[in-house]
C-alpha cells in the first residue's frame, strides 16, 4: 500500500488500517498545506504516537474533501558550488550572487578554480 492512500483515505473518509507503509511524516506534510487541515497537522506533530493513534486522529478530525497541492522540490543550480567556492559563501547567498553574475563572469571565475588542468 502507498504512503498516499492513507492520505486518500483521510480526504474521502474511507477508513483504512495502518500497517508497517504508514509514514507520519509525510501523511503529516501533506495536510500541513492546506488551511482547513493545518492545524490538525501541527497539532499531531507535537506528539510520539503509534500510527493507528496517528490516523485515527486525522481521520476523524479532518472533513472530508478534495484536496491536491504540488510538493515543493528544491531547484538545482547549475554553478552554485563553483559559486560557493570561489566566494566561500553560504548556498542562500551563493543562490543571491548567481543572479547577479553575468555569463562570462562565471566563466572567469571557472577559469580561475581550474587547477592542474591543460
Amino acid at each position: 500500500m502507498n504512503v498516499f492512500d492513507y492520505v486518500k483515505s483521510i480526504n474521502n473518509h474511507a477508513y483504512l488500517n495502518p500497517d508497517e507503509d504508514y509514514s507520519q511524516f509525510v501523511i503529516t506534510r501533506n495536510f500541513s498545506y492546506f488551511i482547513d487541515t493545518a492545524l490538525y497537522a501541527a497539532e499531531i506533530n507535537q506528539y510520539q504516537v503509534p500510527n493507528k493513534a496517528h490516523y485515527d486522529y486525522l481521520f476523524n478530525s479532518i472533513r472530508p474533501r478534495k484536496r491536491f497541492s504540488k510538493w515543493n522540490k528544491k531547484v538545482e543550480y547549475e554553478n552554485l558550488d563553483l559559486i560557493m567556492k570561489y566566494y566561500q559563501i553560504s548556498e542562500t547567498k551563493a543562490i543571491e550572487v548567481l543572479g547577479i553574475l553575468t555569463e562570462s563572469q562565471i566563466n572567469e571565475i571557472k577559469e580561475k578554480l581550474t587547477v592542474g588542468v591543460i
